[in-house]
């Protein structure tokens, strides 16, 4: 899309600011005495093709005179960049955050966060109407269509078998580097794209789709991420291919002795919590229900499979799995040793002893070959040939023997790999069930105190920094069963109601998957009555704690005409009456 450069005035700009827009609206301000930290508005403007207006504007009389005529928190200058919702003429929403690259480097992270933050408005109708159009565009003609019926050399490659009786591959660097393509497409899966005739790949059209972070998770919710690499002090975790975030140790264990790399290991697979803080992504292996489902990762080519799930860690090949990798580097091998070589030609090579062995073999078949096409001239060869098939029969001997042994520690290698990331996962379950809250009934006047004060710690705990700001605690009531029902169950399910509190109290149980904020009814039915109390007109509402549990439990709350909650009671799922 075309990138508009302002100018007219600052005031001007804080009137087209305002009015009535169909698309959302995008000031990039730059520096007129360099141009090292200007942000990219033409890669913004053609990631925000359809959804997004972008204005450039020169730092100076411009930028002066919107200043005087916005709210501070709606001002862009320097190298820096706003977006405006296009509501914003009905008085609903508000500006994001100022975002401005500090350093060169942090110029696409930065553009990236910029199109996060409008992705993350509502969509206006004229976007709506863009997408339309481009479903619309018919699709290029040529296009071959098959179904995959397996992988080879673990998922680097897909074989695909068409209905006119030829069998083509699809190759892993044509899509995600680094991601097996078991993990992209699935066994039966129809794809389409152009087959080269000669080499018979598939090269899929227009195939992968990686979203960004805010279109492909919610912030608070569990995410399923790849362990790419770990240190003592920190570990890097893959949210999305190409998409790593660093977490320190202090946001993978709350024990000082432990080390990162004693917790995760790189290709495991393990659960994090998504937060935002500062306006940027971060994740916390601490702060994790075992009881609480991950969202599901997204599926990067439609009709594939999720690109992550647990248990699908990335353990070492097996033996097969390499096999099915030098199958073809075998075949070519085998067309370049079937030349005659120039006695002298082969030279030995230092390096392990099974490779070293594949070598002398190699070179001692190419020249019984050439013996053997020249016995009838040369008498005496035969000789030096049966010599020769001795040393053959010894060599294939000895790479039976490597060959054996190298599969035994491979597959020892894997074992280990796989009872390694088993036991840190054990470890991660036990650290967060090290933080259970304490019984402090003893140092609190009534139970109603120890209440309020475990639920405050638990805010201070669920809530980050950065968020507590915004995220105080609503004030509340305690109805007369609350007590009762809450301190008859277990300190782990204690637990759990606490958190699931501080999500109503903050205001966004809402947008927490799980918690399943639903009113109480009278009957089973969707169209059944409310349950409403007579004495106050208040509304009955419940609340998820837990999912996939034994009688899962529930809590039950009382929403007041005019603002308020009195928190009733804590049961479990079966129990849908006051």
């Amino acid at each position: 899309m075309a990138v508009e450069t302002w100018e007219r005035s600052g005031a001007e700009l804080a009137e087209h600011i305002r009015a009535r827009r169909d698309k959302h609206l995008v000031v990039i301000s730059q520096r007129t005495d360099s141009d090292l930290l200007h942000l990219d508005a033409e890669y913004v403007g053609a990631e925000l093709e359809g959804l997004a207006d972008v204005v450039v504007v020169k730092q100076g009389p411009i930028t002066y005179g919107l200043s005087e005529s916005v709210p501070e928190d709606w001002r862009v200058y320097g190298d820096s960049a706003r977006a405006y919702p296009a509501e914003l003429s009905a008085g609903i929403g508000r500006p994001s955050i100022f975002v401005k690259a500090f350093r060169t480097a942090e110029r696409r992270s930065k553009a990236d966060e910029l199109i996060d933050l409008v992705n993350g408005f509502p969509v206006p109708p004229a976007a709506l109407r863009h997408c339309s159009v481009q479903r619309q565009t018919p699709a290029q003609p040529a296009i071959r269509t098959g179904t995959i019926t397996g992988f080879l050399g673990g998922g680097e490659r897909a074989i695909v078998s068409f209905p006119f009786g030829v069998t083509g591959a699809i190759r892993q660097e044509d899509l995600v580097p680094n991601v097996r393509l078991d993990w992209l497409l699935a066994a039966g899966q129809e794809v389409s794209g152009r087959l080269d005739p000669e080499s018979k790949v598939l090269h899929l059209e227009a195939a992968v789709h990686i979203p960004r972070l805010g279109q492909a998770y919610q912030w608070n919710s569990l995410v399923l991420c790849l362990v790419e690499e770990a240190t003592p002090e920190a570990a890097k975790l893959a949210v999305l291919p190409g998409q790593t975030i660093t977490v320190p140790l202090a946001d993978i264990s709350s024990n000082p002795l432990d080390q990162a790399d004693d917790l995760v290991t790189p290709g495991q697979i393990v659960v994090a919590r998504l937060r935002q803080q500062c306006g940027r992504p971060k994740l916390s292996l601490i702060d994790v229900d075992d009881d609480e489902d991950p969202v599901r990762a997204p599926v990067l080519i439609a009709g594939g499979t999720p690109w992550l799930e647990l248990g699908r860690d990335l353990l070492p090949p097996t033996t097969a799995e390499l096999d099915q990798r030098a199958e073809a580097a075998k075949a070519s091998a085998a067309e370049e040793a079937a030349q005659p070589l120039p006695a002298g030609d082969a030279q030995p090579v230092a390096g392990p002893a099974l490779k070293q062995v594949q070598l002398q073999l190699a070179t001692l078949q190419a020249q019984m070959r050439r013996l053997r096409d020249d016995a009838e001239k040369h008498g005496s060869a035969v000789l030096e040939m049966a010599g020769l098939l001795a040393q053959v029969d010894q060599l294939e001997r000895e790479l039976d023997k490597q060959s054996e042994e190298l599969d035994k520690l491979r597959t020892e290698t894997r074992q280990k790999t796989a009872e390694l990331m088993a036991s840190r996962s054990r470890a991660q379950k036990a650290e967060r069930k090290l933080r259970r809250v304490q019984d402090r009934s003893g140092h609190f006047a009534s139970q109603e105190e120890q209440f309020r004060h475990e639920l405050y710690l638990a805010w201070v705990e669920r809530v980050s920094a950065a968020e507590k700001s915004a995220l105080w605690l609503q004030d509340f009531a305690v109805g007369p069963k609350l007590l009762t029902s809450f301190y008859v169950h277990s300190e782990e399910h204690r637990r759990k109601a606490l958190k699931a509190l501080v999500d109503l109290l903050v205001g966004r149980a809402a947008k927490v998957q799980g918690r399943q904020l639903h009113q109480l009814r009278i009957g089973e039915g969707g169209e059944d009555a409310p349950i409403v109390r007579a004495e106050d007109g208040a509304r009955c509402w419940r609340m998820s704690v837990e999912s996939n549990a034994p009688a899962a439990r529930r809590i039950h709350f009382w929403c007041i005409p005019g603002g308020g909650i009195e928190l009733h009671e804590l049961v479990p799922h079966e129990v849908t009456t006051v």
